[in-house]
């Protein structure tokens, strides 16, 4: 009876080893990761693209209020996508140590109104509210991390927020603590999700199929107050909407 031949007797080579499979852990951070990319930076750019697409074809056709729409829906995805790979690089500069902690003496209620100012621009027609019970005193503190922390979440308060957002910006000082909260008027938490929301490339989903967390921008946040030796945490207001609490040493 012949014997068989190897492979290697055909003058071939062994055929490799399978690659080793990832394990349930790794497979699904490997999704998420996936998923936050293709949410945050091919919708956006696809806006982006089909915008100046049509504006390109018909500007001579054009009303100068359709124009006018078209650019500007153009240039939200714009800051959008300037905002994902700013979360990106935030994200490895956490993680490998990088930021470093620059206090100063601030006016705390000027940066916070400050902070408010910049992202009024996102809710057409309406304003984010800013209430201080009682003045704030100056404070010792990073101006320019307080800041970044604080555009973060209002950031996801607004796209969180309900028709017609409302956004709330409050903050009170405790002996040496500032006590910082910013809320919203949208679907809140769900139940049981909280400790998940400040997970890197967590997506959490309401009953409805509605995002309800950012992939990144809750995680720096968290990530940021740590290195202020603060502390974040989010909670539902019991008239509707997710409030998000910051307390920071001043």
């Amino acid at each position: 009876m012949a014997k068989k031949k190897s492979p290697e007797d055909e003058g071939g080579s062994k055929p490799l080893p399978k690659p080793p499979s990832f394990d349930q852990k790794k497979a699904k951070m490997y999704q998420e990761i996936l998923s936050s990319v293709s949410h945050d930076l091919k919708t956006p750019l696809a806006t982006v693209i089909g915008s100046l697409e049509v504006h390109d074809r018909m500007k001579h056709r054009l009303p100068a209020d359709k124009s006018d729409e078209l650019i500007a829906a153009a240039l939200q995805e714009a800051y959008r996508l300037d905002s994902f790979f700013t979360n990106i690089i935030d994200i490895f500069r956490i993680e490998n140590g990088l930021v470093k902690v620059k206090k100063e003496a601030c006016d705390l209620e000027m940066l916070l109104r400050d902070c408010a100012d910049k992202y009024r621009y996102r809710i057409k027609g309406n304003s984010i509210s800013c209430f201080f019970p009682s003045p704030l005193q100056t404070c010792h503190t990073d101006p320019v991390l307080v800041c970044r922390i604080l555009g973060l979440l209002i950031d996801n308060a607004i796209r969180y927020a309900g028709n017609p957002p409302v956004v709330s910006l409050a903050a009170r000082q405790e002996g040496r603590k500032a006590i910082i909260t910013v809320s919203d008027n949208g679907l809140g938490i769900p139940l049981g999700r909280k400790n998940q929301i400040f997970s890197k490339y967590t997506r959490l989903k309401h009953g409805d199929n509605r995002n309800a967390g950012t992939g990144l921008g809750l995680t720096i946040s968290k990530g940021l107050t740590r290195l202020l030796k603060g502390t974040i945490d989010v909670s539902n207001s019991t008239s509707g909407g997710a409030v998000f609490t910051i307390i920071i040493p001043i």
